[in-house]
């Protein structure tokens, strides 16, 4: 946990759009040797709602990268809680959290509402959507009970690997941040969020000695990885733990 004033961690998140798997292993490579500190992946069913014309499944590609990269750690930004069922969820990232032996950020989220801008993925691939707000949190109350349940005994093996990744929960209304703050290892959430001081507000009523991963993303710009950024200044008083710099072409953001 970073104290105000530290620089937050810097991190890259690869949009696949029209990439092959052989030009995003290069890019996971060349992030790596220029020091940013995780790669994080989406979870969607298709690329369309993004505008993309390409799209991986989250775990397949989080296990290919994990054998691919050696030092650079790994997340998930975020896994719809609705499109596994939960034990494999959870199963899942313990076993890309084995096979890269570095730390892994298991990123969760509520999932779309029938009228969200990706149900039509759901909708295309036959996926549930599920209608009540409430019963979206609670299914992610659901993962996090079930992952700290299941990591917190070593012994139970035979479940999945003894690993334990940070449970972080994407937040984009106050009530589901005071739930991550209450049960999860951390939070991610839109840098630019309009609400996004409600969002801190209901932060700032966690336990202050738990150890908690604040983090946030937004899409990559020029200069966004010089700390003098305003934004990146920002950031650092604020206390973040982590920044995710979403990129959809790799040039720009790999060749700092």
């Amino acid at each position: 946990m970073r104290t105000e004033g530290d620089q937050p961690h810097v991190d890259i998140q690869f949009i696949p759009e029209r990439f092959e798997w052989s030009q995003l292993e290069d890019y996971a490579l060349e992030a790596e040797e220029l020091g940013y500190g995780a790669i994080w992946v989406v979870d969607h069913l298709a690329g369309r709602p993004m505008g993309s014309e390409n799209l991986f499944e989250c775990f397949a590609w989080l296990g290919a990268l994990a054998a691919t990269v050696k030092r650079i750690s790994l997340g998930s930004l975020v896994t719809n809680v609705w499109n596994r069922n939960v034990g494999t969820a959870v199963v899942s990232a313990a076993t890309v959290a084995s096979i890269s032996k570095k730390p892994f950020f298991f990123g969760i989220g509520a999932g779309t509402s029938a009228t969200g801008s990706f149900a039509w993925e759901q909708d295309r691939t036959k996926a549930f959507v599920e209608p009540s707000l409430d019963k979206r949190h609670e299914r992610v109350a659901d993962v996090i009970s079930l992952a700290k349940d299941i990591w917190s005994e070593p012994t139970e093996t035979f479940l999945c690997p003894p690993v334990t990744p940070t449970v972080i929960v994407g937040v984009n209304t106050p009530r589901l941040a005071r739930l991550a703050a209450a049960r999860a290892d951390g939070v991610n959430f839109w840098w630019h969020h309009p609400k996004r001081e409600a969002l801190l507000s209901a932060l700032s009523e966690r336990d202050s000695v738990k150890p908690f991963q604040m983090t946030a993303w937004l899409s990559w710009e020029p200069g966004l990885e010089d700390p003098e950024h305003p934004d990146r200044k920002q950031m650092s008083a604020m206390g973040l733990d982590r920044v995710v710099l979403s990129v959809r072409d790799r040039a720009p953001a790999l060749e700092r």
